[in-house]
C-alpha cells in the first residue's frame, strides 16, 4: 500500500515537473490576469449584475427561482452566491474572485494537457481569448465565461481520449464537472454537450467492435455515464429540498419557450439547434458581400470559418465522422451570436471565438509547427489587450473600487440604508442594486414585456408587502420597440397613485408618499424650505387661466424647487401648466417654464428651478396657472382645505394642510 501511495506521488511529481517552458507559461498567464484585472472597476453589464443580484440572494439564503425569479440557468448565481458567502460583496470584489477562478482554470488546463500538445497551446489560447474583449464582454461575470473553461476541458479531454482510447477516473471527473458547469450556466450548450458526446460514443463502439475486452470497456463507460450523471442527481435532489422544481422547469425553460420566444422568434428548444447553422452560413454570405465595404471586419469573420474548416479537416484525419461532427460541435457553441455579429457587445459569441482561438493555436503549433511565425503573433496579441487595459485604466482612473457616479445612485445612496430593498425600473438602473449594496423589493428585477406578461402582478404584490420606500421609475423605457408605459400598465399606475417624484426629474427616483416629507430632509431641503402661509390661498382653484400666486422672502441663493399639491378632475388631454418665478423689486419674470399636465395624477408636483440665483431678503412671486385644458376640466393648485382623502397621503405632522406653495433653495 505504502509502495503504491509512494509511486502514485512520484508519477504525479514526474507529471508536474516545471521547466523552462512551464515558468514562461506561467508567466503568461500570469500577465493575462493582470491585464483582467484592470477590468475589475469597469461599469457591470445587465447580465451581469443579474448573476451579481441573484448570488446575493442565494448567499442571504434565498431560493433561485422562488425568492428571484429568473429566465436563465442557475449555474452563475451558485458561482457568484459561494463568492459572496465568502465575504466577497463588492463588484470589484467579485469581479476579482471570478478572475482568480478564470486564472486558476487555465493552470490546472496547462499542466493537465501539456503532455498531449504543445505546451504553447493553452498560452496562446488565453491571450486570443483577451483580444476578443471589445466584442464579446469577456471581462465580465457571466456564463459565456465558465461555457469557454468547460468547452475547452471537454475537447482537451478528448484529444487525451484519442490518445490514451480509454477515459480514467480522472478524465471521468473532469468531464462531469464540466458537462454539468456548461449546462448549468446555459441550457443552448446542451447541444454542444451532446455533438461532443457523439464523439467519445463512437470512438467507444468501434472499440467494442475491434476488442476482445468488452466487459471492460463496458465498465468504463458504465462508470464514466455514473460520474457524469452524479452532479446533476444532486442538483435536482437540492430543487427537490427547495420545493424549486416547478418554478425551474417554468422558468428556465417553458417560460423561454411560450412567453420569451414570442419577443424573439423563437418556437421550441429544437430551433436552437437548426438556427445557428442558417446563422452562420448568413454570417459568412454577409462578410463576403461587405469586403469591399469593410475590408477588415470581413477578413476578419472569414478567416475565423477558414480556421473552424481547417481544424475539422485535421480532425478528420482521425476519422471523416469526427471531423463532421466537430464542426456541428463548432456551430452550436455559436447559438445566439452569429445573428448579431455586427454588434459591438457579442457576448454570446464569446465561446465560439474563445474555441476558435484555441483552434487556431492547435493549428499552428501542433500541426503546422510554425514556431517563429506564432511567437511574433503571440507577441502582438498580447500587445492587442495590453493596450486595451491601459486604456481602461486611464477612463475608469484605476479606481481600487467601483463607483456609480449617476444622479440616480446618489439619490439612492441618499435616500435608502445599505441592503435596504429598493425597487428599479429601466434598462440600465439594475446596477444602482450592485452599486450600493442594496437588495431588490421584488423577486423579478428585469421589468421587460416578456416578464411584465406573466409576473406583473407578482411585482405590484411584492412592492406592497415589502412597503418600498424608494423606486426608480423610468417612464420613457423602450425595450426592443415595446414601452414600458404600455405593457406594464398596471404597474405603473400602482406608482402613479403610491409614490411621488423627488429630486432631478431626469434621475426619476420616486419615493412613497408616506416617506416624502422625511425623504426631503434627507436630502437637506428642508434646512432653507421657505413656507408661505397666505390665508387668501386656501382651497384656491385654478381654472383655465386663472392664476395661483404666492410671495416669499428668501434667505438663500439660490432657488432649486418648487412644489405644490394638485388635484384634476375631468379628462386631461393637451393642458400644460405655467411656472413663473417673478422678482417684484426688478418687476421681472426671472425663470419661467411650460410643464405638460398629460400624465400627471394627484398629489405633490415638483418643478425644478436649476439653481435660480436669488437676492437674500427681496420680495419674490411664484405665479403657476393652467392653460390648454377642456373649460369643463378642474385643476386646483393648492391644497383643498378640509379634504379628508388627503388626511391618508400625507404626515399631517409635518405638512401644514393650509399651504397651497413650497418653495425649495440652497
Amino acid at each position: 500500500m505504502k509502495d503504491m501511495v509512494g509511486n502514485k506521488f512520484m508519477k504525479l511529481k514526474n507529471e508536474l515537473h516545471i521547466g523552462k517552458n512551464d515558468i514562461i507559461a506561467m508567466g503568461l498567464m500570469l500577465l493575462a490576469l493582470l491585464i483582467l484585472m484592470q477590468y475589475r472597476t469597469y461599469r457591470p453589464f445587465l447580465d451581469e449584475s443579474d448573476n451579481f443580484l441573484g448570488g446575493k440572494i442565494l448567499s442571504r439564503g434565498g431560493v433561485i427561482y422562488k425568492d428571484y425569479i429568473s429566465q436563465h440557468m442557475p449555474g452563475m448565481y451558485y458561482i457568484v452566491g459561494i463568492i459572496v458567502k465568502l465575504g466577497f460583496t463588492e463588484i470589484q470584489e467579485i469581479r476579482t474572485c471570478f478572475y482568480l477562478l478564470i486564472f486558476l482554470s487555465w493552470i490546472v488546463m496547462y499542466f493537465r494537457y501539456k503532455n498531449i500538445f504543445s505546451s504553447w497551446i493553452i498560452p496562446t489560447f488565453v491571450f486570443m481569448y483577451l483580444s476578443m474583449f471589445s466584442i464579446s464582454k469577456g471581462h465580465t461575470v457571466l456564463a459565456e465565461q465558465i461555457e469557454i473553461i468547460a468547452f475547452m476541458v471537454l475537447i482537451c479531454e478528448l484529444f487525451l481520449f484519442f490518445k490514451t482510447k480509454k477515459l480514467k477516473l480522472s478524465s471521468a471527473i473532469f468531464i462531469s464537472i464540466s458537462t454539468w458547469l456548461a449546462i448549468a450556466c446555459a441550457m443552448t450548450a446542451v447541444w454542444t454537450i451532446f455533438f461532443m458526446a457523439l464523439i467519445f460514443i463512437i470512438i467507444y463502439i468501434e472499440q467494442l467492435k475491434s476488442s476482445e475486452n468488452k466487459k471492460n470497456i463496458m465498465n468504463e463507460i458504465i462508470r464514466t455515464s455514473v460520474i457524469i450523471a452524479i452532479p446533476f442527481i444532486i442538483w435536482m435532489v437540492y430543487l427537490l429540498k427547495t420545493n424549486s422544481v416547478e418554478e425551474w422547469f417554468y422558468q428556465a425553460y417553458k417560460f423561454n419557450q411560450e412567453v420569451y420566444g414570442k419577443y424573439v422568434n423563437f418556437s421550441g428548444i429544437f430551433k436552437t439547434v437548426i438556427d445557428p447553422f442558417f446563422g452562420y452560413g448568413n454570417m459568412i454570405w454577409k462578410a463576403v458581400q461587405q469586403l469591399t465595404v469593410s475590408l477588415y471586419s470581413s477578413a476578419i469573420i472569414l478567416a475565423y470559418v477558414v480556421v473552424n474548416i481547417l481544424f475539422c479537416i485535421e480532425m478528420s484525419r482521425k476519422g471523416k465522422i469526427y471531423g463532421i461532427l466537430m464542426f456541428v460541435t463548432i456551430i452550436a457553441m455559436g447559438n445566439r451570436s452569429f445573428g448579431i455579429w455586427s454588434s459591438d457587445e457579442n457576448m454570446h459569441a464569446t465561446p465560439y471565438l474563445a474555441m476558435t482561438g484555441f483552434m487556431l493555436a492547435y493549428l499552428l503549433f501542433e500541426v503546422w509547427n510554425v514556431r517563429k511565425v506564432t511567437i511574433i503573433m503571440l507577441t502582438f496579441l498580447m500587445i492587442v489587450p495590453i493596450t486595451s487595459a491601459l486604456n481602461e485604466v486611464s477612463e475608469y482612473n484605476n479606481n481600487i473600487k467601483y463607483v456609480e457616479t449617476s444622479d440616480t445612485a446618489k439619490y439612492i445612496n441618499a435616500l435608502t440604508k445599505k441592503n435596504e430593498k429598493i425597487f428599479l425600473v429601466g434598462f440600465n438602473e439594475y446596477n444602482d442594486y450592485n452599486a450600493y449594496n442594496r437588495m431588490p423589493a421584488t423577486r423579478l428585477v428585469h421589468i421587460h414585456p416578456w416578464f411584465m406578461e406573466e409576473f406583473q402582478q407578482d411585482v405590484i404584490n411584492d412592492l406592497e408587502k415589502n412597503k418600498t420606500r424608494v423606486i426608480v421609475n423610468a417612464e420613457d423605457m423602450d425595450i426592443w420597440g415595446y414601452k414600458y408605459v404600455d405593457y406594464a400598465a398596471s404597474l405603473r399606475n400602482y406608482i402613479l397613485q403610491n409614490y411621488t417624484q423627488i429630486g432631478k426629474s431626469e434621475a426619476n427616483v420616486w419615493v412613497r408618499n408616506d416617506y416624502y416629507e422625511k425623504a426631503l430632509e434627507k436630502l437637506n431641503y428642508d434646512n432653507n424650505m421657505i413656507v408661505p402661509n397666505n390665508e387668501e390661498l386656501k382651497g384656491i382653484t385654478s381654472i383655465n387661466g386663472k392664476r395661483v400666486s404666492e410671495c416669499f422672502v428668501p434667505k438663500v441663493k439660490k432657488l432649486v424647487k418648487i412644489s405644490t399639491y394638485i388635484t384634476i378632475n375631468g379628462d386631461i388631454r393637451d393642458g400644460y401648466y405655467m411656472v413663473d418665478l417673478y422678482s417684484q423689486k426688478d418687476k421681472k419674470c426671472i425663470y419661467s417654464s411650460v410643464v405638460p399636465i398629460s400624465g400627471i395624477v394627484d398629489g405633490w408636483q415638483m418643478f425644478d428651478l436649476d439653481d435660480v440665483k436669488v437676492t437674500p431678503g427681496n420680495k419674490y412671486e411664484v405665479r403657476i396657472s393652467v392653460a390648454g385644458v377642456s373649460e369643463t376640466c378642474n385643476v386646483n393648485i393648492g391644497v383643498i382645505k378640509n379634504n379628508a382623502s388627503l388626511k391618508t397621503k400625507i404626515n399631517n405632522k409635518l405638512i401644514n394642510q393650509d399651504l397651497a406653495l413650497r418653495v425649495y433653495g440652497k
